[in-house]
C-alpha cells in the first residue's frame, strides 16, 4: 500500500558520477501490513473468523436478582472464545446474605420478617425481640397468649357413673387447654360449667379454682397443653341439654384470658 511519494530535484552531477547536471529521482514509500492484521487472534477479544472477529467479553452479562434462600442472587454469563466462536458459562453470585443482618429474601430484597426474631426495617437492621414478645407492624411488642379448650372422646354410660350421679345417663370425656401462640404461656385459675336445656332452662355451677388438682397443674407453657381425663355431665332421662364450660386465666404479660367449648347431649 503505497503512503508515500513523490520527486527529488537538484542533485549535483558530482554526487553521482557519471551524470552531468540535475537530475530528478523519484521515490515511494510502502506500508506492509503485519499477519496477525489478517486473521482473529482465538482469544476473548478477538475471536472468530478474519475480519469478523468478535469481542466475548462485551457480550458478558448479568440477570436480574433473584432469591436463593435468604440470600440474593445473581448468574453472571461469561463469554470467552472456543473454537473460534464465543461460548458462555454461567455462574451464580451472591448480592447479598439477607441472614446476617436476621432478614429474609422476599421478591429479590432483604426485608425483615415480621417474626419475633426478625423485626424492623431492614436497612436499619431487622431486631430480635426480648422474651414474652412478637413482632406487630415492625415494632416488637408484648405478646398475648392463644387460649383454647376443646373436649374430646365424648362416651355415654361407660364405665361406672361418676360421683355425684343423680339419675338417667352419664358422659365421660377428655378436656384440652393449649396456648397456642408459642410465645407467652397462661396461668389458668378459674373454671364454670352452664347448662341450657329445653325442659330445665338455664343455670350453671358454681365457678370453681381447682384447675390444678384436675390438670395436674394450672400453668400451661407457651405452644402446649395440659388435659384433664374423665371430666363428666350427666341428665336424667328424656331431657336434652348444652353445655359450655369456660376457663378463665392471666398470661405472662398480665393479660386476661377466656377460652370454652360446648356440645349437646340427649339422656335416652
Amino acid at each position: 500500500r503505497k503512503i508515500i511519494s513523490g520527486v527529488a530535484e537538484g542533485i549535483d552531477g558530482d554526487a553521482l558520477p557519471g551524470l552531468w547536471g540535475p537530475v530528478v529521482i523519484e521515490f515511494r514509500v510502502w506500508e506492509t501490513t503485519d499477519l496477525k492484521d489478517l486473521v482473529c487472534l482465538q482469544t476473548d477479544v478477538s475471536c472468530g473468523t478474519y475480519p469478523a472477529c468478535n469481542n466475548c467479553d462485551s457480550q458478558d452479562s448479568y440477570s436480574s436478582n433473584y432469591c436463593s434462600g435468604n440470600s440474593i442472587l445473581r448468574d453472571f454469563s461469561d463469554y470467552s472464545c472456543a473454537s473460534s466462536s464465543c461460548t458462555s458459562s454461567t455462574n451464580p453470585e451472591t448480592v447479598e446474605n439477607c441472614a446476617s443482618s436476621n432478614g429474609i429474601c422476599q421478591s429479590a430484597a432483604c426485608v425483615c420478617a415480621d417474626t419475633g426474631s426478625s423485626c424492623g426495617t431492614y436497612s436499619l437492621g431487622c431486631q430480635i425481640c426480648g422474651v414474652g414478645q412478637t413482632c406487630q407492624s415492625g415494632a416488637c411488642v408484648n405478646a398475648v397468649a392463644e387460649f383454647s379448650a376443646a373436649y374430646s372422646n365424648l362416651q355415654q354410660d361407660a364405665g361406672s357413673p361418676p360421683s355425684g350421679f343423680g339419675g338417667g345417663h352419664w358422659w365421660y370425656f377428655d378436656v384440652t387447654l393449649s396456648e397456642n401462640g408459642g410465645i407467652v404461656g397462661i396461668t389458668v385459675d378459674q373454671r364454670q360449667k352452664c347448662y341450657n336445656s329445653p325442659q330445665y332452662g338455664d343455670w350453671c355451677d358454681p365457678v370453681k379454682t381447682d384447675i390444678a388438682e384436675k390438670f395436674g397443674t394450672n400453668y400451661i407453657p407457651a405452644g402446649e397443653q395440659i388435659i384433664r381425663n374423665n371430666d363428666w355431665v350427666w341428665l336424667n332421662s328424656g331431657f336434652s341439654a348444652t353445655v359450655t364450660d369456660t376457663y378463665w386465666g392471666v398470661d405472662d404479660n398480665n393479660n386476661n384470658l377466656q377460652a370454652s367449648y360446648s356440645f349437646s347431649y340427649v339422656s335416652n
